[in-house]
């Protein structure tokens, strides 16, 4: 996945050192601190690494850049480095998503930046590779497969109907639980073709995965009351809450395989866990979203990346 990135820092080794070890994304740098006041509203940027000593004469520093970058740039995570650790509090306190202290340009610097920019694309096929390879012949693909009055097509026809409906009424929760819906059923194995057209080929030709909604943002109560409305849409909080217990059981598998193997952040568990997380999350789920779950998960975020402010979101719950 090519993510965009910006470097806002005047030390031109220091951006090449970006460029270098941030090989095969879109790297935007920008020198001068006031050129950051110049972006446009919608900007689109997946994450910003911010200096925070860039102008101290002229009074600007990355903290205020980062507040600016959340207000034009949507979904944006913004990351802090500096080797002014006395700023730390203040810049997470601040909005600034991560806080990197700068050790030179040493290796495990530059593992740490990679980590946060570890995102994982649904669409991917290195993902979704992994992930068949996990979960071929699992259990949890057979009982959510099978029985269950054909719920796969329950939940096919929901998902459908709500990508209708987002087409003609667009809202931010709708799409929220439009793509939670689609990185679950890459997890179940669903292929939701009908009539020879796949779901994640229409979503991905109107509503890019690139820039996929930033699920904390998303009203948790409004989600489910809206699933709760359609009687074809209801079809997707129906069809979670008949799995639930065997959701949540392989969720509680996954985090524990994070949590106490130390595998290196397997993509596989981070995947599995992440979409049935999102699905819980939009179906405001009282099951699934428990403090030993979030914790859990936050400690692999934590030293292998993802969305700090979801976990934020999901901590507070």
């Amino acid at each position: 996945m090519v993510l965009k990135i910006l470097v806002i820092d005047d030390d031109p080794s220091v951006i090449a050192s970006y460029r270098k070890h941030l090989v095969g994304h879109e790297v935007t740098d920008i020198h001068d601190p006031y050129a950051v006041y110049e972006l446009k509203r919608n900007s689109c940027f997946d994450y910003a690494f911010l200096d925070y000593d860039i102008d101290p004469i002229g009074g600007i520093d990355g903290i205020g850049l980062g507040q600016y970058l959340k207000e034009v740039c949507d979904d944006l995570v913004t990351v802090m480095v500096s080797d002014r650790v006395d700023i730390k509090e203040s810049a997470l306190s601040s909005g600034i998503d991560f806080f990197v202290e700068r050790n030179g340009q040493d290796d495990e610097h530059w593992k740490t930046i990679r980590r946060i920019v570890s995102k994982i694309d649904f669409w991917s096929p290195k993902v979704l590779s992994a992930v068949e390879s996990e979960l071929d012949g699992s259990w949890l693909r057979r009982v959510i497969r099978t029985g269950y009055n054909n719920q796969e097509a329950v939940f096919s026809s929901g998902l459908r109907a709500l990508f209708h409906d987002l087409n003609r009424d667009y809202s931010a929760d709708k799409h929220r639980i439009m793509y939670a819906g689609l990185i679950f059923s890459r997890i179940a194995g669903y292929d939701l073709v009908k009539n020879d057209e796949s779901l994640f080929d229409l979503y991905a030709s109107r509503y890019s995965s690139h820039n996929s909604p930033d699920l904390a943002k998303c009203n948790r109560v409004d989600c489910e009351e809206f699933l709760s409305e359609g009687r074809i849409v209801s079809n997707v909080l129906r069809y979670f809450q008949s799995f639930e217990s065997k959701i949540t059981k392989e969720v509680d598998k996954r985090l524990g395989n994070l949590r106490t193997k130390r595998l290196g952040g397997r993509l596989e568990d981070r995947a599995i866990a992440l979409a049935c997380l999102a699905l819980g999350w939009v179906c405001n789920s009282p099951r699934l979203l428990n403090d030993r779950a979030f914790e859990a998960y936050d400690l692999a975020i934590r030293e292998y990346g993802y969305s700090p402010v979801f976990n934020e979101h999901l901590r507070n719950f």
